[in-house]
């Protein structure tokens, strides 16, 4: 079994926004949000080149990244870090693009990043220290946002 439960991959379909994490040739941190972090299998995450030229010229010079995908209103996600390299065809660019279609993303996908994961952490917000439930924290967060009922 890898790293990726079916619950990561089922969170990730419903989160959708996560940031990407990369560092430049210049050694320089670069953080890009991302609506398309999928897992392509149990060892494996991809996110979609849309507008991602510093992402990808980072990833090409140093693969390393770091993934967060956090869901605002839990405040619960997870962290993943690994290595990726750019597909801009294949099996796996053919198997993201699938997910994409079947998500609605009807931008054309230059290339996508493929992830070996290497390491995932789950991220909690100190609000759970504090002994809040999940349901409290969802219905604090929206009504902060204004989006009424909780989902």
């Amino acid at each position: 079994m890898g790293l990726i439960t079916p619950e990561i991959a089922s969170f990730l379909g419903r989160v959708r926004l996560g940031f990407v994490a990369t560092v430049s040739p210049a050694g320089l941190p670069n953080v890009s949000p991302k609506g398309t972090i999928v897992a392509l299998d149990g060892s494996r995450l991809a996110f979609a080149d849309i507008r991602s030229p510093d992402t990808m010229a980072n990833i090409a010079a140093r693969p390393a990244v770091e993934i967060s995908a956090i869901d605002p209103l839990s405040r619960r996600g997870y962290l993943f870090a690994g290595t990726a390299v750019a597909r801009a065809g294949g099996a796996d660019y053919e198997a993201a693009s699938r997910i994409y279609s079947g998500m609605g993303i009807r931008s054309r996908v230059r290339a996508v990043a493929v992830v070996d994961v290497e390491s995932v952490s789950e991220v909690t917000s100190p609000l759970y220290d504090t002994g809040a439930s999940e349901g409290e924290v969802r219905a604090s967060w929206a009504r902060r946002y204004g989006a009424g009922s909780p989902p």
